[in-house]
């Protein structure tokens, strides 16, 4: 298990490559989701970006807590990446803001 100091290590570290490297939330659209539901294009292109602001687009609502490990199951805390799925809204950009050993938080962001 990670200290919580090696996770805000980690989330500064991606917000300073975020930065960086111009990274942006990745927009979700219809077929990204009917993909993945179907087992291709994984894994999920969520960029890292810690609590980096970027450029162009604004946080809406809460973040996804998500098992990312795969071992996961319906009823615990994180969502699994099933049910994440069905959490995703076309058109919205996703991004990681926090991440753990096992599981991360998935930001939603809408384009200004």
């Amino acid at each position: 298990m990670m200290s919580l100091q090696t996770i805000q290590n980690l989330q500064q570290e991606a917000r300073k490559t975020a930065a960086k490297e111009g990274k942006k939330p990745y927009i979700v659209e219809n077929e990204d989701i009917a993909s993945w539901k179907a087992g291709r294009s994984l894994p999920i292109p969520f960029p890292n970006i810690g609590d980096y602001e970027p450029p162009g687009f604004t946080e809406e609502g809460e973040a996804l807590f998500v098992d990312k490990s795969g071992f996961g199951v319906v009823g615990e805390p994180a969502l699994t990446l099933e049910q994440m799925l069905d959490e995703l809204i076309p058109g919205m950009g996703y991004a990681i803001v926090e991440e753990g050993q096992f599981q991360v938080y998935i930001q939603p962001f809408r384009r200004n």
